[in-house]
């Protein structure tokens, strides 16, 4: 049987037949269950579980064919109550139901009362949905009474039942267990099946029943299925290749409407000869050689932005040299504004550089300049067979029809202009790209004709040969795919390969490799190769040997061997050497450490460039994190099917060009850069605020300090690999980002604003990674391919936080579509326009098109989270705007029609609907709209009005710019999480979301003349700016995708002002002392931890009353069933003691009597899942501070202490318990700050059961405020502001450990 269909058929197996198939499972009760599912379950394997009937269904008799396309048939539903809360339910079929490609809903009314839960009228008072979807059990909750604390569900298949159990409270009547349930099941395409609904009367059982382990029950599969697992995913074994292609591929198809267009390298101008409003302009540019190395003529490669109208022509544009002489260069437009005027073009030259010099070049253009016409040695001729390309110094030639990358290079030795045989210097082994699979078999590059070579780029300086085609074996069978980018430059014996290896297999959703690699043959036998290490000084080190290797196994450490001898080393520069009889070959592999493993080695007469070397054995990867571990199985490499990766690689066939200079030219290319004016000024890039003075400076010190805070917590979280290198980790602990909110484009707009270099390199980095792993590049279904995953486990599996173990493994829905909330194209487009990078722009197009063909025709309403329109337009504009296909528009109109047929007028101007539990705050069912959604969907709203210009789109965002200022709050600079239709709050105003907001608040604005929009726009960016930079990639790329826009917006309409607004946000007045002072005083205590929680009360009369409100916070694993809050007097009795739940909200008053002054002592012990406050009239309440003392969700807040008279110094120490900005500020009694903390948490929680990730060794999560007070502000009552993005650590040492609301019931308990 072929290797192929062989694994096809156990794959199939491995999924149909259970452990138990083997032999009869152990059932030691005798109630039918198997032992296993009864222990995964918490059945209790020793007591018989009486099921009552509950309803039945037909069966269809369905054929095998006809099973797999309709959904699986039911034929009973039972149930019986197990003890405690737990129900099982055991729902039987006709055989062995899949669930991949189908859905099970059980609907159960938990309370057996139709007035609670859903309102429709198939599934009313429903409260509990128990979701049954290819292998995960989840559970959907509709009503307030039930929660995740106190509801579970799980679930396991044996043989042709399904075994479900429900964790929650129950409807008691008498000995019975009321609940009505009924059942529903699915699959698209075919017929469905269900039950009736019926109530259940189960008697009840008294048996005490064990805990459930939440991570196990939410697989229909056991961790003995897994070849990894912990607290937060598990990964799958090599024999499993998850899904198949069969459980994918609809059975309908949708119809992409064309073939995908092509990167828009235009040869000429589409109006060569037409003038334009420039007639001669100069445009500097700066070269900087940073890497300390000297280049004899490094490649200059940039984009150059025009304005509107302002050129035509691409040969009215030339380079001058720092002298003022034309140097050759090539131009080749990019990107066409409407009128066909050029907007973009690619500008490329050759330039000689000194270590560390800096100079500058010039851009000449207009009507009245005219390019030379210049000589140049690169040729190319072209055959049926062959494609052979002469640089001047070097010929090489492309096989057409066994591609193996350079059939021969020859290099001129004595330059007579020949290239004869003795001047062969090497070629690329028969092969060209050798993929191992799994099993050994061997694919080749060579082995079958590529499907189609071209030339992507061709001018007198540079031309690119794009050739792509599928990997083949001897036999003819194909695997996987390449697209190899072959660069050759004029007057230069270096050749660039830009490998992309794409994996196209669609049989199963898992495919393994053993290695890929690059064979390379130099002329005659090597008589020595030299490896190249880099030591502490950044200088590289020669390794020499006759036999060399070295293998980079992960980002820190590589093993080399040099003639039998083995050594270790670090970060390996991929740089190689060697050296035979026709002279010396370099290899430089860019990235090479930091996209590891990767390998390089010599021997004999051949040389090998290991994209993905051999692993060292099955081991090989088991020590590493999950996030790192993942594509690393058994010793081989795991692939998703759609997914790529992309490896560049310089070959010098010279000689004569030093290891340092190759190193440079192919690790640190010279970046140009050009005045931010220009770009400003040109709107190629979009809106831009070109530096005016120190005019948003305090910006710029935000942007340096959070990209310095983001490449530490790169290093420490170990952000590196072939699959992961420029992406960030973290997102919700267990999930690569991919580049949430556009990392590339913010950091490419401040690239154009302040020409510092790092934001460039971060920001290709991510764009590359982006259009390599995070787009779909082929899929089962089409309806998919081209758009963007969010974010996931390895990058494409499960994507939400709601599975306790999340896999690799994920059937791909409306999550991995363009109306998922998280798609972006800004960045890659951006990519486009500076570097002129085609496999970027191919994914690009390849979303464009996606949003085109699949996302929009199917986009037909906003639902609950509108920035999936927000984004969706914006990502289709962007592409829209580089290539000025109308197609992209009328996509962008399409969904934004729908936004704009929801909106209503009437009813605040916003899109009202009822919140989803998780936007609600404590107000479930509340009617509003959540305001970083509106925001975004805004922000694609206002790119659509740049657009068109369409009125009905600017009485939209009027409208509901309108709503969002109803719930801004002045004070603390920021807005609601969500807010009511009114405007009125759900949650405490911050400013953690103010920069995905603030953009079109500005635009508006500037539409309206309303001065109100940019007050408030400039109050939302300096709180942000004020409260510190953060380290998380996902927060710096959410404060930053919007806000070049925002500040040029800003920037336009201070220009009116006689000062310009030079100074607004130039950093010279934080304006902190200002902020402390409108710190509005806190409004409740919010305290969540310790467990064990203390408060003292001071009765300032004979009697009050005491008012404890517990309310649930947080994500925490819960870790009690109960807690207690104990009121004891002053002597220690108890004089209250009340019990409550953990998982719910709740209000315990106590009557206090006593005299004035009386003292009395409030115990809460409780498992951090809350907060609490305490208050009551009459009361002077405070909450003492002992180890571990936290606030929960503080954001911005006044709380008081007092200084005894003569302290000569205290401490308060913070911690920043999640990530992201915290602080806090000691202020004086007459309202001076004397000392201050600010600081970044980088990613990980300091909570109880939060995932451990890596910790900054200079913690800087901690901090402390010391402050030694001034005599005279002695003995009197102090503020403290606190402020952080959720919750807050805060130990006082020094002073009385005690903070009060107000200054007024500050008050001392003693000992």
């Amino acid at each position: 049987m072929h290797l192929y269909r062989l694994a096809l058929v156990l794959t199939a197996l491995s999924f149909v037949l259970s452990p138990a198939c083997s032999a009869p499972a152990a059932d030691a009760d005798g109630d039918g269950i198997p032992d296993a599912v009864e222990t995964k379950l918490g059945l209790l394997p020793q007591v018989k579980q009486e099921l009552v009937p509950i309803a039945t269904s037909k069966n269809e008799n369905y054929s095998e064919e006809q099973a797999a396309q309709h959904a699986p048939d039911i034929l009973a539903l039972d149930a019986c109550h197990v003890g405690g809360n737990r129900l099982l339910f055991r729902v039987t079929f006709a055989r062995k139901p899949n669930f991949i490609g189908a859905t099970l809903i059980l609907y159960a009314d938990m309370d057996n009362n139709p007035q609670t839960g859903r309102k429709d009228p198939h599934h009313g008072g429903v409260d509990l949905m128990a979701v049954v979807s290819g292998r995960d059990v989840s559970l959907s909750l509709h009503n307030n009474a039930y929660d995740s604390g106190n509801s579970m569900a799980g679930g396991t298949v044996d043989g042709n039942v399904l075994y479900l159990v429900l964790d929650a409270p129950l409807a008691v009547v008498g000995d019975q267990i009321a609940v009505g349930v009924h059942l529903l099941v699915q699959r698209a395409g075919g017929r469905s099946d269900g039950t009736p609904h019926r109530v259940a009367m189960l008697p009840r059982s008294a048996q005490a029943v064990p805990k459930l382990d939440r991570r196990q029950l939410a697989d229909l599969r056991g961790f003995a299925d897994y070849r990894y697992h912990n607290d937060v995913v598990k990964l799958e074994r090599l024999e499993d290749k998850g899904l198949t292609y069969g459980q994918v591929a609809p059975k309908t198809p949708i119809t992409i409407g064309r073939p995908r267009p092509a990167v828009p390298f235009s040869a000429t101008a589409r109006q060569p000869g037409k003038s334009g409003s420039a007639t001669r302009e100069r445009v500097r540019v700066h070269l900087l050689e940073e890497a300390g190395v000297a280049r004899k003529a490094t490649p200059i490669r940039f984009g150059f932005p025009l304005a509107k109208g302002a050129l035509f022509d691409a040969a009215q544009v030339r380079i001058l040299s720092p002298g003022g002489t034309e140097i050759p260069c090539q131009v080749t437009p990019t990107s066409f504004w409407p009128d066909d005027s050029l907007k973009w073009v690619l500008v490329q030259f050759a330039a000689p550089l000194k270590a560390r010099e800096s100079t500058e070049y010039t851009v000449e253009f207009g009507s009245q300049v005219k390019r030379a016409a210049a000589s140049s040695p690169l040729k190319a001729t072209e055959t049926d067979a062959q494609l052979t390309v002469t640089t001047g110094p070097l010929q090489a030639v492309i096989d057409k029809r066994q591609f193996n990358l350079l059939q021969d290079v020859r290099l001129d030795a004595n330059g007579d202009g020949r290239f004869a045989e003795t001047e062969r210097v090497a070629a690329f082994g028969p092969d060209g790209i050798r993929l191992v699979d799994e099993r050994g078999k061997l694919f080749t590059a060579s082995a079958r004709p590529p499907e189609s070579v071209r030339f992507e780029e061709q001018g007198p300086c540079m031309l690119v040969v794009r050739v792509e085609g599928a990997y083949a074996a001897a036999d003819g069978t194909t695997y996987m795919r390449y697209i190899a980018r072959l660069t050759f430059r004029a007057g230069s014996p270096r050749v660039e390969l830009a490998l992309t290896h794409l994996n196209d297999y669609l049989r199963t959703e898992f495919t393994d490799i053993t290695s890929l690699s690059l064979p390379f043959a130099p002329s005659g036998s090597i008589r020595q190769g030299t490896l190249f290490l880099r030591d502490k000084a950044g200088k590289l080190q020669p390794r020499e040997g006759r036999t060399l290797s070295l293998f980079q196994e992960d980002e820190a450490q590589c093993l080399v061997r040099a003639d039998g001898q083995q050594s270790k080393g670090g970060q390996a520069p991929g740089v190689i050497r060697v050296s035979t009889e026709r002279g010396a070959l370099t290899v430089a592999v860019r990235d090479f450490w930091q996209r590891w493993p990767k390998g390089l080695s010599c021997e004999g007469n051949g040389l090998s460039i290991d994209l993905l070397p051999a692993q060292p054995g099955p081991e090989y990867g088991k020590n590493l994190p999950h996030y790192l571990l993942y594509p690393f199985v058994e010793g081989k490499y795991r692939f998703k099917w759609g997914v790529s990766f992309t490896e560049r690689i310089s070959f010098d066939f010279s000689g004569q060009t030093t290891p340092e200079e190759i190193d440079a030219e192919t690790n640190a290319p010279v970046i140009a850069v050009l005045p931010a004016s220009w770009y400003a000024s040109t709107g190629a890039l979009g809106r831009l605020a070109a530096p005016l003075q120190k005019q948003f400076s305090a910006w710029d010190a935000w942007v340096a300090a959070a990209y310095q805070a983001n490449e530490r917590s790169r290093v420490r979280t170990r952000e590196y690999g072939y699959l992961n290198y420029g992406d960030w980790f973290g997102e919700r602990g267990r999930n690569w980002g991919n580049n949430e909110y556009d990392f590339a484009h913010g950091f490419f707009m401040q690239f154009a604003r302040t020409g510092n270099r790092d934001y460039f390199r971060a920001a290709l980095i991510a764009a590359r990674h982006q259009a390599d792993v995070d787009c779909v590049h082929a899929y089962p279904d089409p309806y998919y391919v081209g758009a963007n995953h969010q974010h996931s486990i390895g990058h494409t599996g499960t994507w939400s936080q709601n599975p306790p173990l999340a896999t690799w493994s994920h059937r791909y829905d409306y999550h991995t579509e363009a109306a998922n909330g998280h798609t972006w194209a800004d960045g890659m487009v951006d990519a486009w326009y500076l570097t002129g990078d085609a496999r970027v722009m191919e994914a690009a197009i390849g979303l464009g098109e996606h949003i085109v063909w699949a996302a929009a025709p199917a986009f037909k309403a906003l639902g609950t989270h509108e920035r999936s329109a927000g984004w969706s337009i914006k990502a289709v504009l962007a592409i829209y705007r580089a290539t000025g296909d109308p197609k992209y528009l009328e996509a962008a109109r399409h969904i934004g029609s729908v936004a704009l047929s929801e909106q209503k007028f009437d009813e605040g101007g916003a899109w009202p609907h009822t919140l989803p539990r998780d936007h609600a705050g404590d107000r479930p069912g509340a009617r509003g709209n959540n305001l970083f959604l509106i925001g975004i969907l805004l922000g694609g709203l206002q790119a659509l009005h740049e657009e068109t210009g369409d009125p009905a789109v600017r009485k939209s965002l009027i409208a509901a710019a309108e709503w969002v200022l109803k719930s801004w709050d002045e004070v603390a600079e920021g807005w609601p999480y969500s807010a009511l239709v009114t405007g009125e709050p759900l949650y405490k105003p911050s400013t953690s979301l103010n920069l995905l907001i603030v953009g079109p608040i500005a635009y508006v604005g500037h539409l309206t003349g309303d001065e109100r929009f940019i007050r408030v726009a400039e109050s939302g960016l300096r709180g942000v700016v004020r409260q510190g930079a953060d380290a998380f990639g996902k927060s710096v790329a959410q404060k930053m995708h919007f806000t070049s826009g925002t500040l040029a917006l800003l920037q336009e309409w201070y220009a009116r002002r006689p000062d310009k607004g030079a100074r607004v946000l130039d950093g010279s007045d934080t304006g902190l002392e200002e902020w402390a002072a409108r710190t509005p005083v806190a409004t409740l205590h919010n305290v969540r931890a310790p467990d064990e929680k203390r408060f003292f009360v001071r009765l300032d009369g004979p009697t009050g009353e005491l008012v404890a409100k517990r309310s649930p916070h947080g994500s925490m694993m819960k870790r009690a069933e109960t807690g207690t809050l104990r009121v004891l007097d002053a002597a220690g009795k108890v004089v209250h003691e009340e019990q409550f739940s953990t998982d719910t909200a709740c209000e315990i008053r106590c009557p206090l009597r006593g005299a004035a002054g009386a003292l009395f002592r409030v115990v809460i012990q409780d498992d951090q899942r809350s907060v609490w406050d305490l208050s009551g009239d009459g009361l002077g309440i405070v909450t003492q501070t002992v180890p571990g003392f936290r606030f929960g969700g503080v954001g911005r807040a006044r709380y008081h202490f007092f200084v005894p008279a003569g302290t000569k110094e205290f401490r308060i120490h913070l911690l920043g318990v999640h990530s992201g900005t915290y602080g806090g500020a000691a202020i004086t009694p007459d309202g001076k700050i004397a000392a201050v903390h600010q600081d970044s948490n980088p990613g990980q929680a300091f909570i109880e059961g939060a995932p451990k990730g890596t910790v900054d060794p200079r913690h800087p999560e901690r901090g402390t405020i010391v402050v030694k007070p001034a005599p005279a502000d002695t003995g009197k009552v102090w503020s403290l502001v606190v402020w952080a993005a959720m919750d807050l650590g805060c130990e006082l040492e020094g002073v009385p450990p005690y903070l009060s609301r107000t200054a007024q019931e500050w008050f001392d308990p003693g000992r």
